[in-house]
């Protein structure tokens, strides 16, 4: 029985050293070429696009070493992210989106990320 309840906490411990969460420093919010698609610039990732035009609505993280990670968005949210992101950015206010993508959740935060 205690090997087992170890084997239970090291594998409670293990899910969550890995857990997938990215915190995104809005420096630049540009547009591209297609209407709802929106650029966001991190220096930390090589690109973030948040993509509210596909039929799957996304934010999609590349790595500089060629990962990449995908938030997939119910309808609804990603409208929420762009429009949290341009309040802030009219209001002259820094912005952090951060996304679990374990949880499959994101928060947008008037602040810089941690």
């Amino acid at each position: 029985m205690g090997k087992f309840c170890r084997f239970l906490f090291l594998l409670f411990l293990s899910t969550n050293l890995y857990a997938q969460t990215f915190y995104i420093d809005i420096e630049e919010f540009n547009r591209t070429e297609m209407e709802f698609v929106m650029e966001i610039v991190d220096r930390d990732y090589e690109r973030v696009m948040l993509d509210c035009q596909g039929f799957i609505n996304m934010v999609s993280i590349e790595h500089y070493d060629g990962r990449r990670n995908n938030l997939v968005l119910d309808i609804g949210e990603c409208p929420q992210i762009f429009r949290s992101i341009q309040k802030n950015i009219n209001n002259n206010l820094p912005s952090c989106l951060e996304t679990n993508l374990d949880n499959r959740t994101f928060n947008v935060q008037s602040e810089y990320c941690d």
